[in-house]
């Protein structure tokens, strides 16, 4: 496997990758919205809001790594020529 194949699929899985994590980030961040408009006990919405918002910011932070790296392969290497 040469140079090239391994970078494009390494993009390739870069691409599904950010894809899976902004679904998870949705569903996450739809989830922690509902939980301030539940009626019920405080101490466990508190619990599970805090939670899902320390999940959200670890999601958050990986899409930021995903599209760096991304824009590394798609971008800075246009030029390169061996």
């Amino acid at each position: 496997m040469d140079y090239d194949e391994k970078i494009k699929l390494r993009v390739k899985s870069l691409l599904v990758s950010k894809q899976l994590v902004t679904s998870a980030l949705i569903v996450l961040i739809g989830g922690v919205a509902s939980l301030f408009l539940m009626d019920g006990h405080n101490t466990p919405r508190i619990f599970l809001a805090m939670l899902g918002i320390f999940y959200i910011a670890i999601l958050g932070k990986e899409l930021y790594k995903v599209g760096k790296e991304l824009r590394k392969y798609l971008y800075d290497n246009k030029g390169d020529e061996k």
